[in-house]
């Protein structure tokens, strides 16, 4: 639907030697009698024309207008986007596998510079030695105290103690207390300078080796297979 607008022009003038304002269409001032001329208080047609095609945009500049702006939001878009990709960190399956190739490689550098078992490469035997003991000691903290395992056959009955100490060494002893149980005769008795655990398999250890009368000893948990812990 097109709206058409129409402007009202109204003439002012007023007497170019008194200053009198002027009736429209009047030729002499009232006043002084002077002439008014008609340029003054008359507009032309072609006056009247000029201002309305210059006053009325066309669409020609509407059109020129319009793609300016659209220019300009392009632009700033693109501008926009280009921000976007370069500032902004995407998190993407290829950007993945570079931070993980690059933290190995850290990884694998620090283990370089600085290995697990630096300690150990300038530990002393003694030193090393100690720290097996520890850990053996720890190991058998719950075996510390005296077992005892009986036996009777026909000859009689037969008592054996196994002491195992807080600092890790051990006694076996076997005494026969007879067929009537009262006597004590001493039948074995071996000590031992360190008790070592290795799996389910205790061991007592005479000067770093296991004696030929040593029995053989299994744990289960924190028991010994066929040994009573006494009180």
């Amino acid at each position: 639907m097109r709206t058409e607008s129409y402007v009202c022009f109204v003439a002012m003038s007023y007497c170019a030697e008194c200053g009198t304002k002027l009736v429209d269409g009047v030729r002499f001032c009232p006043k002084c009698g002077a002439e008014v001329e008609s340029s003054n208080n008359e507009l032309t047609n072609a006056s009247i024309d000029d201002y309305l095609q210059n006053a009325t945009p066309t669409w020609k500049s509407f059109l020129t207008k319009t793609m300016k702006v659209a220019l300009v939001a392009i632009g700033v878009l693109l501008l926009l986007a280009i921000i976007i990709d370069k500032f902004v960190p995407m998190d993407t399956t290829e950007q993945k596998n570079s931070n993980e190739t690059i933290e190995k490689q850290e990884e694998t550098s620090n283990q370089t510079l600085y290995p697990a078992n630096l300690e150990d490469e300038y530990e002393d035997e003694e030193s090393i030695r100690e720290k097996e003991k520890i850990e053996s000691l720890r190991k058998i903290k719950p075996f510390i105290g005296v077992w005892t395992q009986s036996r009777r056959d026909e000859e009689g009955l037969m008592v054996m103690y196994l002491t195992i100490r807080e600092d890790g060494t051990a006694k076996f002893e076997a005494i026969d207390r007879g067929s009537d149980g009262l006597s004590m005769s001493p039948i074995l008795s071996l000590s031992f300078d360190e008790v070592q655990i290795h799996g389910n398999t205790m061991l007592l250890l005479k000067n770093g080796a296991t004696l030929s009368q040593t029995p053989s000893l299994t744990i289960i948990g924190n028991t010994i297979e066929n040994f009573e812990k006494q009180k």
